[in-house]
């Protein structure tokens, strides 16, 4: 588990940020995109919730960056009506990994605008 026990409000409240990124990466793939000579994105919809998106950026051959999500910030109380981009990363992202994750996410998202949260 990338995140160990971190918890986050994504796709439902307190839930494991392992758990929700594997979930988002679960339903329809989106065809691997590649940023530069060695960094790529693949990205795919939440099964049955399309609206909800996960992306991870890797460097080729196998280093992840960072790990994005489409979400609506559930909480108990209920979801957002505007979707979040969050961005989380081990370690700080460049800024070209950033400007790759909302490039994604403008392209794929379903409803605009987003609003940025990045976390380690």
């Amino acid at each position: 588990k990338y995140f160990g026990s971190r918890k986050f409000d994504a796709f439902y409240p307190a839930g494991s940020l392992s758990a929700q990124i594997l979930d988002g990466l679960g339903g329809p793939p989106d065809q691997i995109k590649e940023f530069d000579k060695s960094i790529f994105i693949a990205s795919a919809c939440r099964p049955h919730s399309c609206e909800e998106k996960a992306a991870v950026i890797f460097k080729k051959p196998s280093t992840i960056l960072a790990f994005g999500l489409i979400h609506f910030n559930c909480k108990k109380e209920g979801c957002d009506s505007s979707p979040k981009l969050s961005i989380f990363s081990h370690t700080n992202i460049s800024i070209d990994v950033k400007n790759a994750l909302e490039a994604w996410a403008f392209s794929v998202a379903d409803r605009i605008p987003l609003e940025l949260k990045i976390g380690h």
